[in-house]
């Protein structure tokens, strides 16, 4: 069995996808690929593109079954997630240091609606990049790595009971941090658990965390 996506001609959602899917697979190790969706055929027809990739079901509806999936699926979840960022990690070049963190930092501490807990941090945030003494890290970022985006694997011979699905805003130089703490908020971790997957990005990443 397989699902169907297609689009209009032109610049479509599918095609942006396939491409993000292609990228993306590309950055990865042979073990970690089997975590992602894999599409088994992609054309461009007079209709538009169309991409046919396997069936997978999706995550239980009921509240109780759905529950039991998230705990399911943390651990080998994060487990992903955390050799993703080890195995697509780089240092961020002068551009990205600028638009991905000077700039955002910036907006943050002179935001009249932030707290003042995070103007401080803000501050000495901008002091460390500004310094050096902070060299930011970028890696592979799915953007939108929720619940939703998981189906349960079907494929054979694959050690993850999960595929990641909706590849289209992934960018090959994100944030070590936005997908751990998106996907662990909807598959319900604990805040202790995710205080220790914290302190191992940390690890990866070269730097510290706060408890």
């Amino acid at each position: 069995w397989g699902v169907a996506k297609c689009s209009e001609s032109g610049t479509s959602q599918v095609s942006i996808e396939h491409a993000a899917i292609q990228r993306s697979r590309n950055a990865l190790s042979p073990e970690l690929v089997h975590g992602m969706i894999a599409p088994f055929h992609y054309e461009q027809t007079q209709l538009g593109p169309v991409m046919l990739q396997p069936y997978h079901p999706p995550m239980s509806d009921g509240k109780l079954r759905f529950r039991m999936d998230c705990f399911r699926f943390q651990h080998p979840v994060l487990n992903w997630l955390r050799q993703v960022v080890a195995h697509t990690m780089g240092r961020a070049d002068e551009r990205q240091i600028k638009a991905q963190f000077g700039h955002p930092l910036h907006s943050l501490a002179a935001d009249s609606a932030m707290s003042p807990e995070i103007h401080a941090a803000c501050e000495i945030a901008i002091a460390r990049l500004d310094s050096g003494a902070w060299q930011p890290r970028t890696c592979l970022m799915h953007s939108d790595f929720w619940a939703g985006n998981l189906l349960k694997n079907k494929s054979k011979g694959s050690q993850w009971p999960f595929v990641v699905i909706d590849w289209a805003g992934a960018q090959a130089a994100g944030y070590p941090f936005v997908d751990l703490l998106r996907v662990s908020s909807s598959l319900c971790v604990r805040r202790n658990a995710l205080q220790r997957e914290i302190d191992r990005y940390a690890q990866v990443v070269g730097g510290s965390s706060a408890a």
